[in-house]
């Protein structure tokens, strides 16, 4: 197990959280924190006031941290909140001031909870899409910022669970509740989104079983492969492996037993991803495991008893792991052990 670095404490309960380089942004009940992060401990470079719960978020391609430009660095995000509007905050090394523009108006956004943001990653933040579990997948060109946007709506059959994208890609994947995950070239209006194919998955909703709760993201350090975790399971697909027209996993295994939650991928080491449960039977936990070794144990990284549980979390770029955990974000370094598996 990973012994605890040290802790960061948000004051309100964290729901959503999202790591970019060595930057950790943290949405809270009324406050978006960004937080710069090295080896020795952090600091506030942005806050946004947001005076309600933020759901979802996504760092925008167009942000620079200050590590890598002291002088001109951007912090862009994108939010969505309880109050059903999606906003995309800004803050630069010039202003004094966050931005915050509204992307969404009453008329044109969804009709559900959001679950997920995804930037395209061939856009520059320039387009942004929304998952709901109103079954609607939302494209926003965020161009005609501050005015209201308009979306192009893409209807699916189930809710969605989230929304993920390449850094390298215009496409999204797209999961949903029935455990299925999409391929989804948004820019091809003549192309339904294709299906990746998980056979236990498709057995379950034959009899009317839902994951319920799960969610699917691409590789960063590949462009052909995408991971998911639903109900017990986790599952990766490699597109060359059968091609895009619905290949079936190339890998498969156990995860939490009460059900997973997210599933995150290493930027800095491509063998690992690591995934979360919103069940508190185990305490606040995160299993990783690293796909050289499919078929170990994975290591298990144990931050509280129960009834505590993780809300999120994300991996920073070398520096290990950031999980958010009630009010506290824990800051995690991997260890030998856990790179090892």
């Amino acid at each position: 197990m990973s012994s605890l670095q040290y802790v960061y404490n948000h004051g309100t309960v964290v729901n959503a959280l999202q790591c970019y380089d060595d930057l950790v942004a943290v949405g809270g009940a009324h406050t978006l924190s960004v937080l710069q992060v090295d080896n020795t401990g952090w600091v506030e470079v942005a806050s946004f006031f947001l005076g309600t719960p933020v759901v979802a978020l996504a760092f925008s391609p167009s942000t620079i941290s200050p590590t890598q430009d002291k002088t001109n660095w951007t912090v862009q995000l994108a939010v969505a909140c309880a109050d059903g509007h999606i906003r995309r905050l800004t803050q630069t090394a010039s202003e004094a001031l966050p931005d915050i523009a509204l992307v969404s108006d009453g008329a044109s956004t969804h009709h559900g909870p959001v679950t997920s943001l995804a930037f395209s990653g061939a856009s520059a933040g320039r387009y942004l899409a929304s998952a709901s579990l109103d079954r609607t997948l939302l494209v926003w060109d965020l161009e005609s910022l501050p005015a209201p946007c308009s979306p192009y709506p893409t209807q699916f059959a189930h809710p969605l669970l989230s929304v993920s994208s390449h850094p390298k890609m215009a496409e999204f994947v797209v999961a949903d509740d029935a455990g299925s995950v999409f391929l989804f070239d948004w820019a091809n209006t003549g192309r339904a989104p294709v299906q990746l194919v998980d056979p236990r998955a498709l057995a379950d909703a034959r009899t009317g079983a839902r994951a319920g709760i799960g969610s699917a993201a691409w590789k960063p350090t590949d462009r052909d492969c995408v991971g998911a975790t639903f109900g017990s399971r986790w599952v990766i697909w490699h597109l060359s492996h059968g091609g895009a027209g619905g290949g079936k996993p190339v890998l498969s295994g156990n995860g939490f037993l009460e059900g997973g939650h997210r599933l995150r991928w290493s930027p800095s080491d491509p063998n690992l991803f690591a995934i979360s449960t919103l069940s508190p039977a185990q305490g606040a936990t995160i299993q990783i495991f690293n796909t050289s070794f499919p078929g170990a144990a994975p290591s298990v990284v144990a931050l509280d008893r129960r009834p505590n549980r993780v809300h999120d979390f994300d991996f920073l770029a070398g520096l290990g792991l950031a999980v958010a955990v009630g009010r506290r974000v824990h800051f995690v370094p991997l260890t030998q052990e856990v790179a090892a598996i």
